[in-house]
């Protein structure tokens, strides 16, 4: 049986990359609900994420009034775009109703760069992300039937 559960979030923080052209990119996923499989003892977690780009002078452009985000196919994409990643956190949630710990990680795959800019005249990128997720059992409290050596 699987059923939403309430989790706290312990540690929730910003990746950040370079890529090639200068551009920084910060972007963070957020867990904005939980599932817990009771069978499989493991959380699902529903994403939504959040990005900005401080781009250098090559990712500026003509603003374009007409841009929809989510609209890119991969024949608008010239290229891929050598990149380092800078900071990669882990993110933690705490699940105390089911005595377990949800890690998230977010890792840019690929990135993909395009000849489309936004609103703001910043250069569209398309990127291809992988989220690692797990869940761990908060850690067992030592046993109370443990023997004591004494130097007796």
């Amino acid at each position: 049986m699987t059923r939403e559960v309430d989790f706290d979030v312990v540690r929730e923080d910003w990746s950040s990359d370079k890529l090639e052209t200068g551009t920084s990119v910060r972007h963070k996923i957020s867990v904005n609900a939980l599932e817990f499989d009771d069978e499989k003892r493991q959380a699902k977690p529903q994403f939504k994420s959040m990005y900005h780009l401080i781009p250098s002078k090559e990712d500026q452009g003509p603003p374009d009034e007409n841009f929809v985000p989510g609209r890119l196919t991969d024949a608008d994409v010239l290229g891929q775009v050598k990149f380092e990643p800078l900071k990669e956190p882990m993110n933690i949630y705490d699940v105390p109703s089911e005595k377990v710990l949800v890690l998230t990680k977010l890792f840019i795959r690929q990135v993909g760069r395009t000849e489309k800019f936004n609103k703001k005249g910043f250069r569209i990128f398309k990127a291809i992300l992988l989220i690692a997720a797990g869940t761990i059992p908060y850690p067992v409290p030592p046993s109370l039937d443990t023997k004591v050596v004494s130097d007796a």
